[in-house]
């Protein structure tokens, strides 16, 4: 997942904004994300051979909570993993299924949020890469949602975690843009990542789509809230079940022989835990 390109100053303001879920659009939200797949499927890959040990090693089940629009579970489908997901959103669970179905590749596809899935055996890996934990509100939500993934990790099976780590200084906005086309639809998209409140733990997001289909342009807005965890917050959410083992960190480039530290000038995290 290469991390987008930031811009120095926000995007031109338009009153012809329609708000809109962008989970609703699955077909949007694919375009614009589809680019590193590969990339992202290489890593978990890696990962496995990397990090995972004992009976993990000898499986091949993977499964990726908050799933989206299955292109992972797809491409590694593709590779011969046996893939399983859970998505909170119907039309991406449905785009999902239908996707798997056009590629031939099987998967288990269920409905569920990061604290309340329920899955079919145990796995060699988990992992969700695009900081989707981040819409987890409360604490209690993160740490249940640990402790299932434990229950559903085989020994020495390993769970790549990935989130923006909160530096408390910044007082300015973030703004992130990616341009992606496909099948002659090209959609801009662009994210403002707001300014975390340290006290309710949230930040403000803002994503605005521009779609071009066929000649007419489309613009799409929806607002949300993410979680925030400095440094010290996540290390002790990863701390929070003991049969978890945080053995690695990467950044959001994904090179799988490159580690980062684990420390205060992180923020692209993605964290690696082991199934003890």
């Amino acid at each position: 997942m290469a991390a987008a390109r930031t811009l120095t100053a926000p995007p031109p303001r338009s009153k012809a904004w329609k708000p809109f879920d962008w989970y609703a659009a699955p077909r949007f939200y694919d375009i614009v994300f589809d680019d590193e797949t590969r990339v992202e499927a290489d890593f978990l890959e890696a990962m496995i051979d990397r990090y995972a040990v004992g009976a993990a090693r000898r499986s091949k089940r993977l499964l990726e909570p908050a799933c989206g629009s299955g292109r992972l579970l797809a491409e590694l489908g593709r590779r011969g993993w046996r893939m399983s997901g859970f998505d909170a959103s119907e039309a991406m669970l449905a785009f999902a299924r239908s996707r798997l179905s056009r590629r031939r590749v099987e998967g288990d596809l269920r409905l569920g949020r990061f604290d309340d899935f329920r899955v079919r055996g145990r796995f060699a890996g988990a992992f969700c890469l695009v900081s989707s934990f981040q819409y987890v509100a409360r604490e209690q939500e993160a740490e249940e949602h640990l402790r299932r993934i434990a229950d559903a990790l085989l020994p020495g099976g390993v769970y790549a975690l990935a989130v923006h780590l909160t530096q408390k200084r910044r007082s300015r906005p973030i703004h992130e843009r990616w341009v992606a086309s496909r099948s002659g639809v090209e959609v801009v998209a662009a994210i403002r990542h707001g300014v975390p409140d340290p006290k309710t733990r949230s930040i403000p997001m803002r994503s605005r789509l521009t779609v071009t289909e066929r000649g007419e342009v489309q613009r799409f807005e929806t607002t949300w809230s993410f979680r925030t965890w400095t440094n010290t917050q996540f290390a002790r959410l990863l701390a929070s079940d003991p049969r978890l083992e945080h053995v690695a960190t990467h950044d959001y480039w994904l090179e799988i022989d490159r580690e980062v530290p684990f420390d205060r000038s992180l923020h692209d995290c993605v964290a690696i835990l082991r199934r003890r």
